[in-house]
This record gives C-alpha cells, sequence and structure tokens, in this order.
C-alpha cells in the first residue's frame, strides 16, 4: 500500500509516518494504533510491541490496545493522574479498577495485580 494511501485511511500525515519509518521519531500509541488498524492488525497489538507477557506492566498492556492515559481515565471514571498513579504504582487500583482493567485488556484481575506488583518492585527512577 502506498504510503499516501495509509496516511489518508489511517489520518497519520505522510511525513509523520516518514519519521517513523526512519526512526527519527516513536509514534505516540493511538496513531500506531490507527495505522495497525488500516493494515488488520488487531489488538492487542503484540505483533507491534513485543513485551513478554509475564514481563507486562499495565502501561504495556495500555499501549498494547493504543490507548492514552487520559482515554483510558475516561473509560475507568478517573482522572488522567489517577491512571499515572496507577501504573507508576504508587497506587494500587481499587478492586471495581481491577475488574474494569481486565475486562478492558481482556486479562484477569490476578494479572493486573501482577502488573502493579511489577511496578512497585521496578528500581527507583525506572518508568517504562
Amino acid at each position: 500500500m502506498p504510503i499516501s494511501d495509509l496516511a489518508r485511511l489511517s489520518g497519520v500525515s505522510v511525513p509523520t509516518l516518514h519519521r517513523w519509518e526512519n526512526d527519527q521519531t516513536v509514534p505516540q500509541v493511538d496513531k500506531l494504533f490507527q495505522v495497525a488498524q488500516v493494515l488488520g492488525i488487531g489488538t492487542p497489538m503484540d505483533r507491534l510491541i513485543d513485551v513478554p507477557r509475564n514481563e507486562r506492566y499495565l502501561s504495556d498492556w495500555r499501549a498494547l490496545f493504543g490507548l492514552l492515559q487520559p482515554t483510558l481515565g475516561q473509560m475507568l471514571g478517573v482522572k488522567t493522574a489517577a491512571v499515572s498513579a496507577i501504573e507508576r504504582g504508587s497506587r494500587l487500583p481499587t478492586q471495581a479498577q481491577s475488574a474494569d482493567l481486565a475486562r478492558i485488556y481482556g486479562i484477569t484481575v490476578e494479572e493486573v495485580m501482577e502488573c502493579c506488583a511489577r511496578s512497585r518492585a521496578r528500581p527507583l527512577g525506572a518508568y517504562p
């Protein structure tokens, strides 16, 4: 598919696609998701974002589904800052939020909590 068609169908500009292609910029997950949809790559986008399942953080799951923190916050009914705190491991999600995250990502609540445990155990200053 010509890059101009991909740009038109995905809503991502040709210059942006060229910058990705030439490793000049890293795509935002929502834009990457738009391109993936046009190319027939479904969700999760694990064909494009390669993180072993047992090493994933909640931020990895969000990226795999092409969601930005504000979008996920709207889905959960919380502010972006709450999503960020949960992903950093500085706050645990409530039971309802854990269930919602599991539903959104198609994983178990146990996997959500394992991701939280990984975030909380991460060395200080490290944030994927």
